[in-house]
């Protein structure tokens, strides 16, 4: 099942199994002192490209019989070269991380009967913006989205894992009322790969993995919300 871990500051992260779960944020939204009807949603900043956390190179002809700072250069070119792969694999799906976690929390959102707009805002690094561009809204939602891609831990399978940060800034004094952190990983049976070459096996099982992932952090960010 996956787990979405959320981080709080002052408190011991808890690490949340099922699906969808409740984050704990840093500043929790008090719908008794806002009232808070229409969203914009920045422009999310979305890394790049997916990584592959590779804990273990899992067979015989990954792992040469070769000791020291060589092996070193073996393997660290092997995950490069995995990277480079996965990622053209991923683009020739035409996968684009960043629209679905603006579509997935558009539509959390709208589920919640939420008047939602977007707005366009240059996303040069993984930071909050500190100013935004007016807006007909009540609030702007702000998202980072710091990583995403499969992780291996040791020589376990890798499943999909999402971290990302958001805020809600109240538009007509810019003070924050919602933020937190979200962290979404496995084990996710129906998105686990036991190896490296079971991505190539089957890509579109591959980026189905990178989209679940999307929705559930959507889901769980828009959580705190009434």
């Amino acid at each position: 099942m996956p787990m979405v871990k959320a981080a709080a500051a002052g408190l011991t992260a808890l690490l949340l199994t099922g699906c969808a779960q409740l984050p704990l944020p840093t500043i929790i939204y008090d719908k008794t002192a806002n009232s808070v009807h229409s969203i914009t949603l920045v422009t999310p900043y979305v890394s790049p490209q997916p990584t592959l956390i590779q804990g273990a190179l899992n067979t015989v002809e990954d792992n040469p019989i070769v000791g020291g700072a060589v092996a070193a250069l073996i393997i660290g070119g092997i995950e490069m070269d995995r990277q480079n792969k996965f990622n053209t694999m991923v683009q020739g799906q035409g996968f684009s991380a960043q629209d679905e976690v603006a579509a997935g929390i558009t539509s959390a959102l709208k589920a919640k009967n939420y008047t939602v707009t977007s707005v366009t805002a240059p996303r040069p690094d993984a930071k909050f913006l500190t100013t935004y561009q007016p807006a007909q809204a009540d609030a702007y939602l702000d998202v980072v989205v710091e990583n995403y891609g499969y992780n291996q831990p040791g020589i376990t399978p890798f499943d999909p894992f999402l971290a990302a940060e958001y805020k809600l800034v109240r538009a007509k004094d810019n003070q924050v009322i919602m933020q937190g952190t979200v962290i979404y990983t496995g084990p996710i049976a129906a998105y686990e790969f036991q190896n490296y070459g079971a991505f190539g096996a089957d890509p579109k099982r591959s980026v189905a993995g990178l989209k679940e992932e999307t929705t559930e952090v959507a889901t769980a960010i828009t959580s705190g919300l009434p």
